[in-house]
């Protein structure tokens, strides 16, 4: 998603207030999706308003509107691809509609039950082989995607690569915020998946432990410092051979002429 610096800066300086600068969109939810949504509160690192009712969130990308002096720019382009992402999707978090207008795009996702491990101050219920193993599906699911994306759509295509061992489809931001815990069934459920894109297999492997590493500092029923590096260094590297094996095959690019 294009970042303006513009907005950033205007954040950072709280020049701006958020809430009022989301009511033209919050109205325009309404309208479209014949709702009353609430905003969610957020750290707004990038230039999308979120919104939920009932049973919906709503992300409302505008693509070169200002508010209230905060400026919001998105490319329709790659909003247009995150929703064909969601078309091909299969994981827990489902598109149910959509909207693309002349000045900005909304996408209604399925809410989904839980807190975000951000929220949620006591340990899970998980322990950390099985907040694993729920990552390494995860890992799998977003990378089978692309590789069904790639097949469809000609702008999954990578037009330009220097990496020849192959690419896989991968999720950047696994903060805790993005994982949301449901008490009630002891399941994990990953939201967002913004952004997503293609890694090279020469890199892959770097950014797949850093992400491990991070989520395995969470709140799982067995607090980290009470394993010893000997198992944690067991556990990262049977976390790893699971996600490589989810993954399956690898993404490679037609060579260009």
């Amino acid at each position: 998603m294009i970042q303006s610096k513009n907005f950033h800066k205007l954040v950072q300086q709280r020049q701006v207030e958020i809430i009022k600068a989301c009511d033209p969109a919050r109205r325009l939810v309404g309208k479209i999706f014949r709702t009353f949504p609430e905003p969610i509160q957020k750290v707004y690192s990038n230039p999308v308003f979120l919104f939920e009712d009932e049973s919906y969130i709503y992300k409302v990308f505008y693509r070169d509107q200002k508010f209230n002096g905060l400026h919001f720019k998105n490319d329709q382009h790659t909003v247009s691809m995150y929703v064909k992402f969601f078309q091909n999707y299969d994981g827990d978090m489902q598109m149910q509609d959509y909207y693309h207008g002349d000045d900005c795009s909304i996408i209604q996702l399925v809410k989904l039950p839980g807190q975000t491990l951000t929220d949620i101050k006591n340990n899970t219920g998980l322990t950390i082989e099985q907040a694993g193993k729920w990552f390494a599906e995860q890992c799998g699911q977003i990378h089978e995607t692309g590789m069904r994306c790639v097949r469809k759509h000609k702008e999954f295509e990578m037009q330009r690569h220097i990496f020849g061992s192959g690419y896989y489809f991968i999720f950047s931001d696994w903060s805790p915020d993005n994982i949301l815990y449901d008490q009630k069934t002891n399941k994990l459920y990953l939201v967002d998946l913004q952004p997503v894109n293609w890694l090279p297999d020469d890199l892959w492997h770097c950014v797949v432990r850093s992400q491990w590493r991070d989520i395995s500092r969470l709140n799982w029923k067995l607090p980290r410092r009470q394993i010893n590096e000997n198992k944690l260094s067991g556990i990262e590297n049977d976390i790893f051979n699971l996600v490589k094996e989810s993954f399956g095959e690898k993404y490679f690019p037609k060579k260009l002429s």
